[in-house]
């Protein structure tokens, strides 16, 4: 999304869950985004309209990016907001940097550190 400069002006999440009842739901962000933080807290409050329950077994959890504009096609916003996503951003763009350089495993989220999902994928990297 970011590599190609685009960013989404729909984000779809798609929850499956052990029964395989899967369910589909969609926003439209106010504003068109590829920062992770964003698309991450749009997919969470999507997930939160769905009947996942804290310790439900899931199939699947899916997020995608829709209805793709040129990135920073008429944005407007307030200066805190404008500098607060600049950062955010710029974070993206370094781990993007790091990623493409090193390796999709060489950068996490913090919030993965110590949790299942980040335990997961460190012994899926030790095979």
């Amino acid at each position: 999304l970011r590599n190609k400069g685009f960013e989404a002006a729909g984000i779809t999440l798609k929850f499956r869950d052990s029964n395989f009842k899967t369910v589909t739901r969609s926003i439209s962000p106010e504003t068109p985004t590829a920062v992770t933080d964003h698309i991450f807290e749009e997919a969470l409050r999507l997930l939160k309209r769905t009947s996942y329950r804290t310790g439900m077994l899931v199939r699947l959890v899916g997020v995608t990016a829709s209805r793709l504009v040129p990135a920073g096609a008429g944005r407007q916003g307030e200066l805190f907001e404008v500098e607060k996503d600049q950062r955010l951003k710029r974070a993206d763009h370094a781990v993007d940097d790091i990623r493409r350089r090193f390796g999709m495993k060489m950068v996490k989220r913090g919030a993965l550190v110590g949790s299942s999902m980040g335990k997961k994928s460190r012994e899926q990297g030790e095979k």
